[in-house]
């Protein structure tokens, strides 16, 4: 991949990696905003509903009291006024005050009062016995209200329930005022709309009360929760709240469009900053490159390349120039090195061989050969080069001197019989590449002295076998001789005289059989040692 195509794709990189970080911030910031805002108003929706069922407690509370306190219900539970009921506690009165139940109890527990009215039916329906146990929870407590809601065997009622007094205060207790509306439809329809979004009141079910609001959530609705407690403070009720996620999907929007305007920005950013980096610096180093690839090609080392500018990469071209010079008066020196050497090649009068090694470090294909080489095995420079040195030479086992740091062996000219050589090598490294210096020497002249000296040795050998056969011919006839003086026991004087002559021959033979002793031991010596 070439610096252009890596810009490009640094800058896609970078520029993904905005739109991502960028996308992934938008989404994470933004959207939670969202997603909180609609918490919030969740949120502030139960508040609401929990309020307005507070406000309907409190009006239920202040009805009760205001009743409670009315003489006129004091002087009915002590049966002074037979009139009451008639005249205060008629159906209009559970419409007026929006309740369903009127429970009128005396201290020792005689209802006075107690009816529960269907304003759907227009008729009574009977009260929960429950409701009446609420009597003696205020009397036996001594509290001036009981209020929350309670759960009945009619269903779940928001309850108000205060002592009978004297409007001015004074006097005993007579009693207890209970107002009841039941958690019915009709209410949570009418609670519903006063809030604006769908309200759900169910009797609670949940093994684990927690009083915070819990919330849940799917693509299209979210729902709030709340427990509400009864007059005992245990859990009774669950409010929920569903609500469309209209702020989520607003939000979704938002980042939607965040993200298509983050996508221009990097386009746009990465399209800006390509045409800057490829004006000030990529067209500069195509041409830098085009400059140096053209004296390459051309080998025109003593060029020198140009780039305008006052930066790095006219300091870059700088340093190529000066790289340049060195290389040409590098090169120079090289040609002038490989000249001398060349020279001191060919004019070695010894065949020189430079030989490729294989993997076995076997010799394999003849790199070079100087002129010594060529004129030995009577072969051209492109004949010679490239072919394997086994087939030009081979070593003769019988031939091996006693000196063993040479190879003597047999170079095999084309057109003549085979040049007995001695051969020294030297291993080195040709680029990264095992290669060895073959160094010959013609040592025909020496095989023909040693040959000549071997048949001399050989000669002398059989010279001293002959010299000693001769001394036994001479001294069998001088036994004889010997023999034959016995005969002239009368003549002394001439047999002491031929006796004398015989011990000299004899003697002189002696001396010879030494000689020719001394002279085995020397010959013996030489072949062993000459072979």
């Amino acid at each position: 991949m070439d610096i252009r195509r890596r810009t490009i794709a640094i800058i896609a990189i970078v520029s993904l990696c905005l739109i991502g970080g960028l996308g992934l911030y938008t989404q994470a910031f933004i959207l939670s905003e969202f997603v909180l805002l609609e918490e919030d108003i969740l949120d502030q929706t139960i508040d609401r509903t929990i309020r307005i069922i507070d406000q309907e407690r409190s009006f239920l509370s202040a009805s009760v009291q205001d009743w409670a306190m009315w003489d006129d219900t004091y002087l009915y539970v002590q049966g002074l006024d037979p009139d009451y009921p008639g005249r205060n506690l008629h159906k209009t009165v559970f419409d007026y005050l929006n309740i369903d139940s009127i429970v009128i109890t005396a201290n020792d527990g005689t209802i006075a009062f107690g009816h529960r009215y269907d304003s759907l039916t227009e008729e009574y329906i009977p009260v929960p016995d429950s409701l009446y146990a609420l009597h003696r929870s205020v009397l036996d407590t001594g509290r001036e209200e009981l209020s929350g809601f309670y759960q009945t065997e009619a269903g779940p009622m928001l309850v108000v329930v205060r002592p009978i007094l004297m409007s001015s205060g004074e006097g005993p207790v007579m009693g207890t005022l209970l107002f009841a509306r039941a958690v019915k439809e009709e209410w949570i329809e009418d609670l519903s709309s006063q809030t604006g979004e769908p309200v759900i009141l169910t009797v609670f079910a949940d093994e684990l009360y927690s009083p915070d609001i819990s919330i849940q959530k799917d693509d299209h609705l979210i729902t709030g929760s709340k427990v509400l407690t009864d007059l005992s403070g245990a859990p009774m009720l669950t409010l929920s709240v569903t609500m469309d996620r209209t702020i989520y999907a607003k939000g979704l929007l938002s980042v939607q469009s965040a993200f298509i305007v983050i996508a221009v920005f990097a386009l746009v950013y990465g399209i800006v900053i390509y045409l800057l980096i490829n004006q000030s610096l990529l067209k500069r180093i195509t041409s830098l490159n085009r400059e140096v690839r053209d004296i390459t090609k051309n080998s025109h080392m003593n060029r020198s390349v140009i780039i305008s500018g006052e930066d790095e990469l006219t300091e870059l071209a700088v340093s190529i120039n000066s790289m340049l010079m060195a290389i040409h008066e590098d090169q120079q020196i090289i040609r002038e090195n490989e000249g001398r050497s060349r020279l001191l090649f060919n004019s070695t009068i010894d065949p020189m061989l430079l030989v490729a090694v294989d993997k076995d470090s076997k010799p394999g294909e003849i790199l070079d050969a100087n002129l010594s080489a060529l004129t030995l095995l009577g072969l051209s420079y492109d004949h010679l080069i490239g072919i394997r040195l086994s087939k030009i030479f081979y070593i003769d086992r019988d031939m091996q001197g006693l000196d063993t740091q040479y190879v003597i062996g047999f170079f095999t000219p084309e057109n003549s019989n085979p040049v007995p050589v001695e051969v020294s090598m030297h291993s080195f490294f040709l680029k990264d590449m095992p290669a060895a210096i073959w160094v010959a020497r013609d040592i025909s002249e020496r095989v023909h002295i040693e040959e000549e000296r071997q048949a001399s040795i050989e000669q002398i050998g059989h010279n001293i076998e002959q010299f000693a056969i001769l001394g036994d011919n001479i001294r069998n006839p001088l036994q004889v001789i010997r023999g034959y003086l016995s005969l002239f026991e009368d003549r002394t004087e001439y047999v002491e005289v031929i006796e004398d002559q015989i011990e000299q021959i004899d003697d002189r033979i002696r001396q010879l059989d030494e000689g020719w002793l001394e002279s085995e031991n020397v010959i013996n010596f030489l072949r062993r040692n000459h072979k």
